[in-house]
């Protein structure tokens, strides 16, 4: 269950008039917003009134995280998991001890890289 938080709250909209906004969906959407907004304790409105206010900061959110993303998942280590998929990768760490990575994904290579390097 998700807090209840009215869109009310944190929103410096909240003492302007509201407007009356209508939109087109399919049957299955709004039974899905009304079915959340009920677990909510919101009403329709109220619940596609924060999902719309929220929108923004979610958006910016989606855009630090795609960066983010970007950073790890760059043309070097996509070129090294080209290289390494599949294989068996046995070392030894920075603090001595041995490490075996099967590379089945970036993830892998970038496990590899960082556990080759001293913390110090």
């Amino acid at each position: 269950m998700v807090n209840r938080v009215s869109p009310n709250d944190n929103n410096e909209c909240a003492t302007a008039p509201k407007l009356m906004v209508g939109f087109r969906c399919s049957p299955e959407l709004k039974l899905r917003l009304t079915e959340t907004a009920k677990d909510c304790y919101f009403s329709l409105s109220e619940y596609c009134e924060l999902i719309l206010s929220s929108y923004e900061e979610t958006a910016d959110k989606i855009t630090e995280l795609e960066s983010r993303v970007g950073f790890y998942e760059n043309d070097k280590l996509k070129r090294l998991f080209s290289k390494l998929k599949g294989q068996q990768i046995d070392f030894t760490s920075a603090d001595g001890y041995p490490i075996s990575v099967k590379v089945n994904s970036i993830k892998d290579v970038f496990t590899i890289i960082v556990n080759s390097f001293s913390n110090d």
